[in-house]
């Protein structure tokens, strides 16, 4: 069995349901994922690194992710999630022209 079809690292990669204080059920969005979980993810193409050379911040599902040295983290701090969206706009919309770099160096450039 590999990582892609290993239930238990599918699992992981989830949000795991959770009663809520009224009782229904309800999703908890997952705050950190284990590292087998998140090569998982991009090796089923479900998470994406922010660039080809950015690979310790990921996109996966809607939220962005920090490598760290024992997991992942899910981004929460609002600011962090708008400089990242922005970044990853700026470079996205650059590389389709062909100036990746000006789209990096610009997208750096707005969050200073």
């Amino acid at each position: 069995m590999n990582l892609i079809t290993d239930p238990t690292v599918l699992a992981a990669a989830r949000k795991v349901p959770r009663l809520a204080s009224n009782g229904s059920r309800r999703a908890a969005p997952v705050k950190e994922m284990s590292h087998s979980a998140m090569h998982a993810a991009f090796s089923a193409g479900e998470a994406t690194s922010l660039t080809s050379a950015i690979t310790d911040i990921a996109r996966y599902d809607s939220s962005w992710w920090l490598y760290d040295r024992d997991s992942w983290l899910r981004v929460t701090d609002a600011e962090l999630v708008a400089v990242l969206e922005n970044f990853a706009a700026r470079t996205t919309r650059e590389s389709a022209t062909g100036n990746l770099l000006t789209g990096i160096q610009a997208a750096a450039a707005d969050g200073e």
